[in-house]
């Protein structure tokens, strides 16, 4: 897969007020809970056709990353032959601490604030997860709707875990639309169950952002 630097080349004229809004205290978690349980409930055949379906050639954008947990989405990239994939969080700062090879940061993560990357994303270009993002909320998250409006690919996805406000927000908004025809699979081969703070919409073709 390809390096995602060149996708953020989107010069946003909102960019200096995003700075202003992203000076809060973000909570930190070097391990995600929610997307430690992604690749497993993937290989349900209706999800994992609209995985085949939607990912490839499109970068992934994996929201909330994490330093000990970004290997969950990146797996997802690689399998559904992603473009490329690229770990956003604002821990990655911590990685000295657990050994990481700085190499490996400059590959495919980025250590910063979410609102400030998604903003220099390429318009109309990417999909996206997001994991464990659930302590956003007034003008930051109007701010990244906003943004997921103008960078999410038409037909592209969004999808992840322990999001709500996130999610809810993107159900709100007439250009994405909640994708559902998975959620009567309650049990696959008698192990993989669909957490109930999973969710995927899809952003719809022709919608002006």
């Amino acid at each position: 897969m390809k390096e995602l630097k060149k996708y953020l080349g989107y010069k946003n004229p909102n960019q200096e007020d995003y700075k202003k809004l992203s000076k809060h205290k973000d909570n930190r978690h070097l391990i995600s809970p929610y997307s430690d349980r992604l690749p497993n409930f993937t290989k349900i055949p209706e999800l994992n056709i609209l995985l085949r379906e939607r990912i490839p050639l499109s970068p992934l954008f994996d929201i909330g990353a994490g330093p000990m947990s970004y290997g969950n989405v990146l797996g997802i990239a690689e399998e559904y032959n992603a473009e490329a994939y690229m770990g956003i969080d604002i821990a990655f700062t911590e990685t000295e601490k657990i050994g990481w090879e700085e190499e490996i940061l400059k590959q495919f993560l980025i250590s910063g604030d979410m609102l400030e990357t998604i903003s220099k994303i390429n318009s109309n270009s990417a999909n996206f997860s997001f994991n464990g993002i659930d302590f956003i909320s007034g003008e930051y998250l109007e701010a990244i709707i906003k943004e997921l409006k103008r960078t999410t690919k038409d037909g592209g996805i969004i999808f992840g875990r322990g999001s709500e406000l996130v999610e809810w927000a993107l159900y709100e908004e007439e250009s994405f639309r909640e994708i559902t025809n998975y959620r009567n699979i309650t049990n696959f081969n008698n192990h993989i169950m669909i957490p109930s703070d999973f969710f995927i919409v899809e952003k719809i073709i022709n919608i002006q952002s």
